[in-house]
């Protein structure tokens, strides 16, 4: 479990006293929703490393993107060039055809 705990990816507090969340599975999908701290982004890239050489996938870049709201625009660039991966802004379409 990626927890604050664990030292591995600080999530966010959901509202009135919520869960903690940092991430989502989805058959074909991850999300991680954390806080916009340098350590998850390097951690994020770790997780990245140890999922190919645990499981021999190779994430699509070309679909993977990292959003950050309250962000700069040079900070979301930066922090995505860190994760081999586009910058990208709010609102977004999912799964779209």
């Amino acid at each position: 479990m990626l927890t604050r705990e664990k030292g591995i990816f600080d999530g966010v507090q959901l509202p009135n006293n919520g869960s903690m969340i940092s991430h989502l599975f989805y058959p074909d999908d991850a999300l991680f929703i954390g806080e916009w701290l340098k350590r998850n982004i390097r951690n994020l890239a770790r997780i990245r490393q140890c999922f190919h050489a645990s499981f021999r996938h190779k994430l699509n870049f070309h679909k993977s993107k990292v959003f950050g709201i309250g962000a700069t625009s040079l900070e979301r660039t930066i922090w995505a060039h860190i994760l081999g991966c586009e910058p990208a802004y709010l609102p977004f379409k999912y799964l779209c055809f």
